[in-house]
């Protein structure tokens, strides 16, 4: 796969891209051509700023090339993960909605990236961590076209076809599957619920960044698949428990 030059030289521009840790340009099906000068600067802010400007000037072929290219370079690592989905991946939802070329623009990468999926063959256990970007565009490009549907028939499959990578994948998904009553899976991958639960109880009031809201919804769901899986008493005491410790903790982030 090729990568961007657009008349700068080759060693330099690779040895700028090497620094950032940038992979090798994806398949868009799209032209190459477009370099931003962030490149260079790597002050993303501004190419944020750049990007949401050309939106407000109704340049919308402009700003998907922008989209585009902030998806196609920006890798999924901890560092730019939620820039990435958040800011990238839903600007260009959002985009999508004022101009229906970028929403087919983002079916089709999703589109692509399944079709990747379903050629592999299975993988081991050391090769989840190059699949797992693929599975987690797919979700949150679903979720962001409102087709979360197509995520559920996804998790199917891998499931059955693949239950190394659905164990992976699996908590990217849970609370979606959870709320929408996909309970035989939730009893299948939460085998010990009292465990989670316990598990999630020592966060309350001590993981900073972990609202109280979050807590509760996840305790909340953690009931409901109790309840489905007949251990009534859990659930209650769950719901119990959970009360009683959010009463008692001063939360370390306020909650939203």
């Amino acid at each position: 796969m090729k990568r961007i030059w657009c008349g700068i030289g080759g060693a330099v521009l690779l040895s700028v891209l090497a620094g950032c840790h940038w992979g090798e340009k994806q398949d868009t099906g799209r032209p190459e051509g477009f370099l931003p000068p962030e490149v260079v600067t790597k002050d993303w802010s501004a190419y944020k700023k750049r990007t949401e400007k050309l939106v407000v000037e109704k340049r919308y072929a402009e700003a998907l090339e922008h989209y585009q290219w902030f998806i196609d370079h920006i890798p999924g690592d901890m560092d730019m993960a939620g820039e990435r989905r958040i800011w990238g991946l839903g600007g260009w939802a959002r985009l999508g909605k004022l101009y229906p070329p970028a929403r087919t623009a983002l079916a089709e990468l999703r589109d692509r990236k399944e079709a990747g999926l379903r050629s592999q063959k299975p993988v081991s256990s050391a090769e989840t961590v190059t699949v797992l970007p693929d599975l987690q565009d797919i979700g949150s490009i679903n979720r962001y076209l409102g087709e979360e549907e197509r995520t559920l028939a996804l998790f199917r499959r891998l499931d059955a076809e693949q239950p190394v990578l659905a164990q992976l994948y699996w908590p990217h998904v849970e609370g979606w599957m959870i709320d929408h009553d996909q309970m035989e899976l939730a009893e299948k991958y939460i085998p010990d619920i009292n465990e989670r639960w316990e598990a999630l109880k020592g966060h309350i009031g001590k993981t900073p960044g972990y609202h109280a809201r979050m807590i509760e919804e996840d305790a909340v769901r953690l009931a409901k698949v109790a309840r489905s899986a007949g251990q009534k008493e859990l659930a209650d005491r769950i719901r119990r428990e959970l009360k009683e410790q959010l009463q008692n903790t001063v939360p370390t982030v306020p909650s939203e």
